[in-house]
């Protein structure tokens, strides 16, 4: 087929679009050493440098929803204790790497969805490659029809509203519609702070030694469900 100038020129325009996307991936590999929940892991690299990973793209029910364990558990036995490589672009404000997580070529976030072990989080989908999103929206889509896992319920609270205390069950359009205002962190939240590290596995007092190389503010309440306290300072628990 014999291209145009014209189509040429939009073909190298559409290329150098994507260049800078491309560009922005990042990748790291490691073993698997710990399993928070359905959704975060910590992942040990060549170096023995541990890094707390954030599953991209979904929300798995938290640790006391109904599933939570389940979650965790069919996460466990997907990436405990295997290499995996992660890609990814940037941390969350709990320093935290979000990323999709593969085990082998197996795209273990899309497994979540595919077991109705986890939501398609919408609030950040445009984060995501499209075929990631579109992937990812089928998957969640065919385990609600079929009633796999956590929607074998009728009307499963999503964890975003979970966190934030309430019980109202709500849709995903209704879920996209509040996006902003996704994880607030209360007042009450904001006088019990605590603080991890960009690696480490527990949370600790503002006065803590181990905070001489990063220190990264987080609420109690997520510090609780996703970290250790420290054994040193004794942070509130």
């Amino acid at each position: 087929m014999k291209l145009t100038r014209t189509t040429t020129l939009h073909l190298a325009v559409l290329l150098l679009l994507c260049l800078p996307a491309l560009a922005q991936t990042k990748v790291l590999s490691g073993k698997v050493v710990a399993v928070a929940d359905g959704d975060t892991i910590t992942v040990l690299d060549a170096l023995r440098q541990q890094h707390r990973i954030r599953f991209q793209g979904i929300d798995a029910p938290e640790s006391g929803q109904d599933f939570g364990a389940k979650a965790k558990q069919h996460l466990s036995d997907l990436v405990f204790g295997k290499e995996v490589t992660v890609e990814y672009e940037k941390s969350d404000r709990y320093g935290r790497t979000l990323g999709k997580v593969l085990v082998g070529q197996q795209d273990v976030n899309r497994e979540m969805l595919r077991a109705g072990l986890a939501w398609h989080y919408k609030f950040y989908e445009r984060e995501q490659t499209p075929q990631d999103r579109e992937t990812y929206s089928f998957e969640e889509a065919r385990a609600r029809k079929l009633k796999t896992g956590l929607w074998s319920q009728a009307s499963p609270t999503p964890p975003w509203d979970f966190r934030r205390g309430g019980s109202r069950r709500n849709s995903p359009a209704d879920a996209t519609r509040r996006s902003e205002s996704r994880e607030t962190v209360t007042t009450a939240d904001r006088t019990e702070a605590v603080y991890v590290t960009r690696t480490g596995a527990k949370y600790h007092r503002g006065s803590c030694r181990h905070l001489s190389r990063s220190k990264i503010p987080i609420s109690l309440s997520e510090a609780k469900r996703t970290y250790g306290a420290c054994k040193v300072c004794h942070p509130p628990q």
